[in-house]
């Protein structure tokens, strides 16, 4: 699965595809939350978008069925990595989305899994540096136009 998941984000469609048919296979659970959720993945990267939100979100539900907050957070983070690429307006959504969910785990005395802590704080810096380069571009040109006109 995880060679799938690699083949995907390098844009090697078929050879994912492949890998992700392997890993099926080789599991005894048909409904596999990973390769469900792998699955969305190199829908996404193929450009099926509809098709890859409705692989997500089957796995999520899988993962709530199974009471495994981990896979769903996974689900969740992985699909919130997908959409912002297509929307990077998107980042900071996907962030509050897993601060939402580390506040009710703190409540139960339980921890983000560690690679979700991680893709929120990736998903924080890609907001800033989105913000950043809209405000950057904005004055670009509000000075350079006032410039222009006081030579």
């Amino acid at each position: 699965n995880n060679i799938a998941v690699l083949h995907a984000y390098q844009g090697q469609i078929e050879q994912a595809e492949y890998y992700a048919a392997k890993a099926r296979s080789a599991s005894e659970d048909k409904n596999d939350i990973a390769n469900i959720a792998t699955k969305g993945l190199i829908l996404f990267r193929a450009g099926s978008v509809d098709e890859a939100c409705i692989e997500y979100e089957k796995a999520m539900g899988l993962a709530i069925a199974a009471r495994r907050v981990d896979l769903y957070l996974r689900a969740y983070a992985f699909l919130g990595r997908e959409i912002c690429r297509i929307d990077n307006g998107m980042q900071s959504l996907v962030a509050e989305g897993i601060d939402k969910a580390s506040k009710v785990l703190e409540k139960r005395n339980m921890r983000l899994p560690r690679e979700i802590a991680l893709m929120r704080e990736e998903f924080r810096a890609d907001a800033q540096a989105s913000e950043e380069l809209n405000q950057n571009f904005a004055s670009l040109v509000e000075s350079k136009v006032e410039h222009i006109l006081v030579i």
